[in-house]
């Protein structure tokens, strides 16, 4: 009885135990934490290497006191995917990036002009790099992070990259009605001012099913 706790079958259940935690005002420490535990612990996927490399960020974030997801809307000018809803992110620049947080990090700022004090760096969103790369070509990964209280006015857009940016509270994506799920294509999501669909649609699923939805209730 003194050494179960420490038994390789102990370990493995503590491990894959759950915890939830109630989500009935901000984000608080307690939560941020708690999701900063569960990235860590999530499975990797071993899969082939790939030589086209980038990264977005999932930014977190309290709106008037509404947990919520951040996005931005891609300007109307730029030669591929113009005005599709996107997370923060771009491509790999290996002579100034340190490694896959620095891209994430880099091109928000790029794009959305914000401070990076107020960031707050959670960990990585585990995906199966196939299927990312099955969408778009390139082998991406989200790193997850906490902006703390936003407001609009913290916000400098990139109009040569971003139209505008908007928000999505955390509540609205844990509703499965708000979601369309089909068979052999990447879930989209419905309930927002704009369709969320393609590789944003893809990582926000696997987002709010393998993080938001074991650890948070609303």
């Amino acid at each position: 009885k003194i050494l179960k706790p420490f038994t390789s079958e102990q370990v493995y259940t503590n491990r894959e135990a759950t915890f939830k935690l109630h989500l009935s005002g901000s984000l608080e420490k307690d939560h941020i934490n708690l999701l900063r535990k569960y990235l860590v612990r999530m499975p990797r996927f071993v899969t082939k290497y790939t030589e086209h490399r980038a990264s977005v960020m999932v930014p977190l974030c309290n709106v008037d006191g509404v947990p919520s997801v951040l996005f931005t809307k891609r300007s109307n000018n730029l030669r591929k995917h113009k005005n599709e809803v996107c997370f923060p992110g771009g491509k790999v620049d290996t002579e100034i990036d340190k490694d896959i947080f620095n891209t994430a990090i880099r091109e928000m700022i790029e794009e959305i002009g914000l401070d990076t004090p107020k960031l707050e760096v959670l960990g990585v969103l585990r995906c199966d790099w196939s299927e990312v790369a099955s969408i778009v070509g390139v082998a991406v990964t989200p790193v997850v992070g906490f902006l703390g209280d936003l407001s609009k006015k913290q916000l400098r857009p990139n109009p040569a990259e971003v139209s505008h940016c908007f928000t999505v509270p955390i509540k609205q994506l844990l509703n499965k009605e708000l979601w369309n799920n089909q068979k052999f294509r990447s879930p989209v999501f419905i309930g927002g001012p704009y369709l969320i669909w393609g590789l944003t649609g893809y990582i926000l699923n696997r987002f709010v099913e393998d993080l938001l939805s074991k650890h948070l209730s609303v």
